[in-house]
């Protein structure tokens, strides 16, 4: 059970119970009709760039907040994205290079990812350090890690144009490993390395 992570409590008072009929009622993730995402609350406000922000927007609307203090401080960063675009603009760029990190941990931890999996984690991963230089700059308030050794090691392994799966071969970049490069020269010069022997 490596994959499953520390339980939260989650306390009653920080979200306004909504029961399942008042939600359906309210068609905030499906329509009453059709119990479809099109035309209900989460598809009008969901322009997110990433699936864990879609993710977060669903998960906000079911659970709205009653802290005060919380909803104002939410107000404060939707009113500087509005004012400070070019932040905004740059932000949202980042963040399309930015795949579901989320699946891809769930991926690692199963022990189930192939190299496409591991190119996205990389693309998303090399954006970290300028994300949180924008939201440092509108004075974000959470920590941001940019796991820059996390980088420095997909890009100095994985091949860009690794296959599909990993049975494939063809993924560790070359001067990585000598023991590696070594057994690779082997498979693919088989007959000069039995004329050698």
């Amino acid at each position: 059970l490596s994959h499953l992570q520390e339980a939260k409590v989650e306390l009653i008072n920080n979200h306004l119970l909504l029961d399942e009929h008042t939600k359906r009622n309210l068609e905030l993730t499906e329509t009453l009709r059709l119990r479809e995402k099109t035309y209900s609350l989460l598809w009008l406000l969901d322009k997110c760039k990433t699936a864990m922000g879609s993710r977060y927007l669903k998960s906000s609307i079911l659970n709205p907040l009653t802290n005060k203090d919380e909803i104002e401080r939410r107000y404060d960063f939707v009113s500087k994205l509005s004012t400070e675009f070019i932040l905004r603009d740059d932000l949202i760029k980042c963040l399309e290079e930015v795949y579901d990190l989320e699946r891809l941990v769930g991926r690692i931890t199963y022990g189930n990812l192939n190299a496409k999996d591991l190119l996205q984690l990389k693309s998303s991963v090399k954006e970290l350090p300028r994300i949180k230089e924008i939201l440092t700059e509108l004075k974000f308030d959470k920590k941001i890690d940019t796991f820059e050794e996390i980088y420095s090691l997909l890009d100095r392994t994985i091949l860009e144009d690794a296959p599909f799966t990993l049975h494939e071969g063809h993924l560790i970049k070359e001067g990585y490993n000598a023991e590696l490069d070594e057994l690779k020269k082997i498979s693919s010069g088989s007959k000069d390395f039995i004329l050698e022997m």
